[in-house]
């Protein structure tokens, strides 16, 4: 009987997932540690949903002095936990962030949550410090360091987030 009885909750469960899917619109209770700081001349967090609500299109911060201290796309992930739907976000595009003085200092590339593709350092004086290739959240490929000129100083190889002594071959 307890095993009927669980059955049914499980299967309830489902239901209600799908009527809350169907019907949409509940709030995000996962920025909870944000503070509404609408009325401050000078906001530390901002977050805009997109209309169908799938998307986090942005989440920014900012530097005391008002400049952007970095901004992150979100993607909300949807999983199912111990008799609940389990709404996570997770990073999805290009994060930015900034020096103080409000000079880009790092592109940091993220799909579905997994670094992949590019991430590029920069200096305060915005030229290329450093780039790393990343596949599925893991270094592959060419991790480079730059000199001040553009000059290349320095290139190590990863395959599957180890380094390797020779260049990768496709």
């Amino acid at each position: 009987m307890n095993m009927i009885k669980s059955f049914f909750n499980w299967i309830m469960g489902w239901v209600i997932l799908g009527m809350v899917m169907l019907v949409g619109g509940w709030a995000i209770s996962t920025f909870s540690g944000d503070s509404d700081d609408s009325n401050s001349t000078n906001p530390t967090k901002e977050t805009r949903i997109s209309k169908d609500e799938k998307l986090i299109e942005v989440r920014k911060e900012y530097w005391d002095n008002g400049n952007l201290k970095s901004e992150v796309p979100y993607k909300k992930s949807y999983g199912l936990g111990w008799k609940k739907v389990k709404t996570t976000l997770i990073p999805h595009g290009i994060a930015k962030m900034y020096y103080e003085t409000g000079a880009l200092e790092k592109e940091d590339p993220y799909v579905e949550g997994e670094r992949t593709g590019t991430m590029k350092v920069y200096t305060e004086k915005g030229t290329l410090r450093a780039s790393f290739e990343y596949k599925n959240g893991k270094q592959e490929g060419a991790e480079t360091y730059y000199y001040g000129d553009g000059s290349v100083m320095d290139v190590v190889y990863y395959k599957d987030g180890n380094k390797t002594e020779a260049p990768l071959l496709q």
